[in-house]
């Protein structure tokens, strides 16, 4: 048995010994503690990203202690997963790019932000081939006369934007330089496909009656066109590029030799410099200008007075000389309206010409022929585009 005077003594010793245990609990204040986890963001293998024109998609692995997330700016490209939670493990990113409208090289920096940290994956993508086109309403004036038509514009190109204004031919519209002017599009051109004034009933886009339409009637509906192409906020001015075929190819001469500062060059298919010489025949036919008939039909097409009393005194030859600037004539050494004779005298009288002969073709040109003179003309536009 422990006295009353034992138990006492018994308590106190326990009391300084547990008193000792939690002292001995407390934290050293000179005790060096582990030190805390030093931020890390460390890229993979993969430390750059390049994309083909066509887009795609691609991985690119990261590791980090830290919680993260993505940042770009760009559109066209997007990454999945964009954040995260810092655990230390690696993390797998996948890129998806979108195609390249553009024929021109873009770039993008994917930018991955943790804590303090951060580290950039560059992303390139090829330029596409050409440009996608777009399609919308052209509209000029000469007078009170409305002159429609369409442009063809390649999207995505910025600054100011080179052009190519397309002039059809007798009785014809838009519709037949379409593909001269889409090709245009594609290259980086704002093409503009337009109707001249009294065109086709049901074809045109443009104002005016057949009666009054004319050579050079069409050449004011061409200075009109130019000068609005001119004005265009997204066109280079000093890069508007003039093709005509036919009866469009002489207006589009005629107009080059009445502003010869302006086109900045002149592309002529099967171009008909013989109009004044046929409308001399026809006067000479009837007795003189004065003695022509309200119209006259000739090879399928309808000639009207007037048209023939404005032709009557042009004497193409004459006039087109002063544009000294570069000229392409393409023309068929079939053509049976417009004799190659006439392009191979035209370009003796040019300083600055070059004629290619398309053997087989026809005036108009067929599929194929067309098709090639499309790439002559793509190859003029490259060439004089400086």
């Amino acid at each position: 048995m422990i006295s009353r005077q034992g138990s006492r003594l018994l308590t106190v010793v326990l009391a300084v010994i547990l008193g000792g245990l939690a002292l001995s609990c407390e934290k050293n204040p000179g005790e060096i503690l582990p030190p805390e986890p030093v931020p890390e963001l460390v890229l993979g293998q993969v430390t750059e990203l390049s994309f083909p024109a066509d887009g795609g998609t691609a991985d690119f692995i990261f590791t980090t202690n830290q919680d993260w997330t993505l940042v770009s700016e760009e559109s066209w490209l997007s990454a999945s997963p964009g954040k995260g939670a810092g655990s230390g493990a690696s993390v797998t990113v996948t890129v998806s790019v979108e195609a390249n409208p553009i024929p021109e090289a873009r770039n993008a920096l994917i930018v991955i932000k943790a804590g303090a940290l951060s580290r950039e994956i560059p992303v390139t993508q090829e330029a596409a081939r050409e440009y996608s086109v777009t399609q919308a309403e052209f509209s000029a004036m000469r007078g009170t006369l409305k002159i429609g038509g369409v442009l063809y514009i390649p999207e995505g190109k910025k600054g100011k934007i080179p052009a190519v204004i397309c002039c059809h031919g007798l009785s014809g519209s838009h519709a037949d330089t379409d593909a001269y002017g889409y090709a245009a599009a594609k290259m980086g051109f704002v093409a503009c496909c337009f109707d001249f004034c009294g065109g086709p009933s049901g074809l045109s886009l443009s104002d005016g009656e057949r009666s009054e339409n004319s050579v050079l009637t069409e050449v004011q509906d061409l200075a009109a066109v130019f000068e609005e192409m001119a004005g265009r906020e997204d066109i280079d001015a000093s890069r508007i590029f003039l093709m005509g075929g036919s009866q469009g190819g002489l207006v589009a001469a005629l107009y080059a030799a009445e502003n010869p500062s302006g086109p900045k060059a002149l592309g002529l298919l099967f171009p008909a410099f013989n109009i004044p010489d046929l409308a001399r025949l026809y006067a000479i036919l009837y007795g003189g200008p004065g003695n022509l008939p309200d119209s006259v039909s000739l090879f399928g097409h309808t000639f009207w007075r007037q048209y023939v009393i404005d032709a009557y005194d042009l004497y193409p030859f004459k006039l087109i000389g002063t544009y000294e600037r570069p000229v392409l004539i393409l023309h068929g050494d079939k053509d049976e309206l417009v004799p190659v004779s006439y392009s191979r005298d035209a370009v003796k009288i040019y300083k600055n010409a070059n004629l290619v002969v398309l053997e087989g073709q026809g005036h108009g040109f067929d599929t194929a022929g067309r098709d090639l003179a499309i790439e002559y003309m793509k190859e003029f536009l490259e060439q004089n585009l400086p």
